[in-house]
C-alpha cells in the first residue's frame, strides 16, 4: 500500500511539473546509452592504431629519403628529376604498392636572362645587382650549386621595363587603394612590394591593374626573423641573399588547357589568350632578396609610409615614392612543355618534374589497402623549386601504414 501511495505521489508530481518529467526521461536515456556502451563489443581505438603507427615510424628512414630526394636540385625538365622518378618507383615497389607512370605535355617557363640595376636618381650611374643566392661556408650541397636555376617567377612575363620605384607594402588591393588616396602615381612606374599575406601572383596582378610597368618582390627582414636575428644555417630564417621563388600564375593546372587534361596533341589555347584572361601577368616581375630589397627601399623618397607599412627594428624609414630611385629590369624566358600534376581521388599521387613530356606517378594505395576504402596521400611538390622536402614524410607514412596493415591481418 505504501508503495502504491508513493507511485501515486510521483505521478501527480510529474503531471504538475512537466520539467520534472523531462529530467526523468533524459536521465533514463543517459542510463540506457551508458549500459549500451559498456556492454557493446569494443574495437581497437583510433588512438591504438595511431600509437602503433608512430611506433613503427623511423626518423632514420625519413632522413634517408630526405637526403636522397634533396641531394641535387630537380626542377621541372631536369635530368635530376628522372633520378627522383626512379627513386619514387623503387620505394613504392618495395612497399608492394602498384604504381605507374603517365605522360603529359604541360607548359612551364624557364629563365634565359635576368638583369636589374638601380640608380639613386636619374643623374647618378646605375649599379647592377648580381641576383645571386650565396653559398654559406661548409655547405654540403656546394658541389651542385651550379645546377640551381637562377631565381625567377614561374610564368612571369618576358620583357624589359624601367621606371621610378613606388613602395606598395604587401601589394594588396587595399595597399594600392591607399597609394591612390595618398596621391602616389603608380602608373608608368615600377612597384616594389614585400612578400606576405597575399599570393605573389595577386601582387603582380594588382600592380598591373594599377598601371605599373613591372613588379619587384622581396622578403622584408621584418617578416624574416628581424635584422639582428640568426639566419640559415644557424636558424630557420632565410639569409640576406635568400630569395623566395615560385609561380605567379593565378590559375590551376596547365595554363593552355583550362579544364581538360594536357595530353599530347590535345587542343590548347595560346599563351596570349591566357595572358588576356588575367591568370598570367602582362608585366614582367622579379623576386629579389631582403638585402636587394633594402637597397632599393633606401632610394625611395616622397611621403613617409604608414606605420604598419614600415620595417622592423633597425630598418630605414620606408617612403612611398615614386623615386627618385630608378630601376631597369629585364626578364627573358623560354616556354617548354614538361611536367605538371593532377590529383586522383582513389589514388595516392606522387609526381615529379621529368624531361619533356610530363610524367606522373600514380600509386594505387586504395586497392592496396582495402577495395572498399579509398585513401589519398596528398603531397605538394613545387614545379619551380630546386629541391623538395615533403616526399620523405610521405614515404614514412607509407611505410608505417604498410606495417600497421600487415599487423592487422
Amino acid at each position: 500500500m505504501k508503495s502504491q501511495f508513493g507511485e501515486l505521489r510521483l505521478q501527480k508530481s510529474v503531471r504538475s511539473h512537466p520539467n520534472l518529467a523531462a529530467r526523468y526521461t533524459a536521465a533514463g536515456t543517459a542510463v540506457l546509452v551508458l549500459l549500451f556502451l559498456l556492454l557493446a563489443p569494443s574495437n581497437p581505438s583510433i588512438s591504438t592504431h595511431h600509437s602503433l603507427f608512430l611506433s613503427v615510424s623511423s626518423n632514420e628512414t625519413a632522413a634517408r629519403h630526405l637526403q636522397a630526394l634533396t641531394r641535387r636540385p630537380h626542377v621541372a625538365g631536369s635530368e635530376a628529376n628522372a633520378a627522383v622518378a626512379s627513386y619514387l618507383i623503387d620505394i613504392l615497389s618495395s612497399a608492394s604498392i602498384p604504381a605507374r607512370i603517365v605522360p603529359y605535355d604541360v607548359l612551364l617557363s624557364y629563365p634565359v636572362h635576368r638583369s636589374l640595376s638601380l640608380s639613386p636618381n636619374l643623374s647618378a650611374p646605375a649599379v647592377a645587382f648580381d641576383l645571386v643566392q650565396e653559398i654559406y661556408p661548409d655547405d654540403p650541397f656546394a658541389d651542385v650549386a651550379a645546377e640551381v636555376l637562377p631565381s625567377f617567377h614561374g610564368y612571369a612575363r618576358s620583357g624589359t621595363a624601367a621606371g621610378h620605384v613606388v613602395y606598395a607594402n604587401y601589394g594588396r588591393v587595399e595597399d594600392f587603394d591607399k597609394l591612390k588616396a595618398s596621391g602616389v602615381e603608380v602608373s608608368g612606374n615600377v612597384v616594389l612590394a614585400r612578400y606576405g599575406i597575399v599570393y605573389r601572383g595577386d601582387i603582380v596582378r594588382n600592380a598591373q591593374i594599377a598601371g605599373a610597368v613591372a613588379a619587384i618582390l622581396y622578403t622584408d627582414a621584418k617578416d624574416n626573423g628581424g635584422r639582428s636575428g640568426k639566419c640559415f644555417p644557424d636558424a630557420r630564417w632565410m639569409p640576406p641573399s635568400g630569395v623566395q621563388v615560385g609561380s605567379v600564375y593565378r590559375g590551376v593546372g596547365d595554363p593552355t588547357t583550362p579544364g581538360w587534361a594536357s595530353v599530347r596533341d590535345c587542343e590548347r589555347v595560346s599563351v596570349d589568350e591566357v595572358v588576356a584572361s588575367g591568370v598570367m601577368p602582362a608585366i614582367p616581375s622579379l623576386p629579389v632578396s631582403s638585402r636587394d630589397g633594402d637597397a632599393i627601399l633606401r632610394t625611395i623618397g616622397g611621403q613617409v609610409a604608414p606605420e604598419d607599412w614600415q620595417g622592423g627594428k633597425g630598418a630605414p624609414v620606408y617612403r612611398l615614392g615614386p623615386g627618385p630611385g630608378f630601376v631597369n629590369l629585364t626578364y627573358l624566358f623560354t616556354f617548354k612543355y614538361t611536367l605538371d600534376y593532377n590529383k586522383y581521388s582513389n589514388f595516392a599521387w606522387l609526381s615529379w618534374q621529368n624531361a619533356v613530356p610530363r610524367e606522373e606517378l600514380l600509386a594505387d594505395l586504395a586497392l592496396w589497402m582495402d577495395k572498399d576504402l579509398s585513401i589519398v596521400f596528398d603531397n605538394f611538390r613545387g614545379r619551380f623549386l630546386s629541391r623538395n622536402l615533403l616526399d620523405s614524410s610521405l614515404f614514412t607514412e607509407i611505410n608505417g601504414t604498410r606495417i600497421v596493415k600487415s599487423m592487422q591481418q
